[in-house]
């Protein structure tokens, strides 16, 4: 699976893009918390699946506690992302949540698009 690292850049910045849409979801009115909640679903399972596969090409693995940590966290995330989708009357934690699980996962496609600038990468991973 190789990508080239503009390709890499350009779907990192179409990611960010789509992470921008609920700071303008009231000029298309759509609610707010339903596209974050969406997008924590939607990236909380592509990384689930994308270590899934992964896993299947390595022959022999050793679980960090770091690794465990993060799928243990993105579970999470799915898993809250997924009752309050299909659930009315949230409790005000769960919405709390969700916008800072939003907010983490940003962060995160901002840090890997500087990191994908800042050094030459022939593929992801």
């Amino acid at each position: 699976m190789r990508i080239s690292n503009k390709a890499l850049i350009i779907i990192t910045g179409i990611c960010i893009i789509l992470y921008s849409l609920p700071f303008f979801a009231n000029i298309f009115n759509i609610n707010r918390l339903t596209l974050v909640l969406i997008l924590n679903t939607a990236s909380s399972l592509f990384i689930l699946l994308y270590w899934t596969l992964k896993q299947f090409r390595i022959k022999h693995h050793f679980f960090e506690l770091r690794e465990t940590l993060v799928l243990g966290f993105e579970a999470l995330i799915l898993g809250l992302s997924s009752y309050a989708l299909f659930t009315n009357g949230l409790p005000e934690f769960i919405v709390f949540a969700e916008y800072g699980f939003f907010g983490l996962h940003l962060f995160a496609l901002v840090c890997f698009l500087i990191f994908t600038l800042i050094f030459k990468m022939n593929k992801l991973f």
